[in-house]
């Protein structure tokens, strides 16, 4: 969905050293209700926010909270937006600041390796 992919963009500009993710997560909330939708985590199953946002070893589906990120953190943001009826779902990695070639390579890897299961799967 455009909305989500807008949503996503806009939320990721705001990442760097210091913003918190409850700070992320209200970005993420009042972007997607000013453009007419509504942010499918918030309330599902008691989540108590608008984005997942998961920080260096929390796999997924982590809670936005005041810890200010760091310069080196890794954050993966879940932006999932309904709009009439329909949900569309994202999700994207983030390096905070400057990355070390390690933590790039181990992205690039796995993305590589998501891309090619999916060209099988497709296939």
């Amino acid at each position: 969905c455009r909305l989500g992919r807008h949503v996503m963009d806009t939320v990721a500009r705001a990442i760097k050293p210091g913003i918190t993710t409850d700070l992320l997560d209200r970005i993420c909330h009042v972007v997607t209700v000013s453009n007419g939708a509504y942010p499918s985590p918030r309330n599902y199953m008691g989540f108590p926010k608008s984005l997942c946002t998961s920080v260096n070893e929390t796999v997924c589906h982590g809670i936005p909270d005041a810890r200010p990120l760091e310069d080196g953190d890794i954050v993966n943001l879940d932006v999932t937006v309904c709009l009439d009826g329909y949900h569309g779902d994202l999700n994207e990695t983030y390096f905070v600041e400057s990355t070390d070639e390690e933590q790039i390579a181990s992205s690039s890897t796995t993305r590589e390796a998501r891309e090619a299961k999916k060209a099988r799967a497709v296939a």
